[in-house]
């Protein structure tokens, strides 16, 4: 086989590997925008869930100090750490 033949076959095999790769790096490609989407509808849901879980809490809060129950700080949060406001709304301090 001459030099020529090598070189002609060398190039058709590079040709093939970067076909491959292209259609592979493709597929999957698709496959990320899919699961992007997704995520996407799920970031909304779970937002929009702790949105209302956040606000539902927090009318429990002020029913209870309406009727003088003192109601423990929330430590779950850096936001929680400082004290409760009143139910007319001012601060505790």
């Amino acid at each position: 086989m001459t030099a020529e033949g090598i070189a002609l076959i060398l190039g058709a095999v590079a040709t093939l590997v970067t076909s491959i790769a292209t259609a592979v790096v493709l597929i999957l490609k698709r496959d990320v925008t899919k699961v992007k989407d997704g995520l996407g509808e799920v970031h909304a849901l779970v937002n929009q869930n702790r949105t209302d879980m956040l606000q539902y809490q927090n009318d429990l809060i002020m029913v209870l100090q309406k009727n003088e129950i003192i109601v423990p700080r929330d430590r779950s949060t850096v936001a929680g750490t400082g004290p409760l406001p009143k139910p007319d709304g001012r601060d505790t301090a």
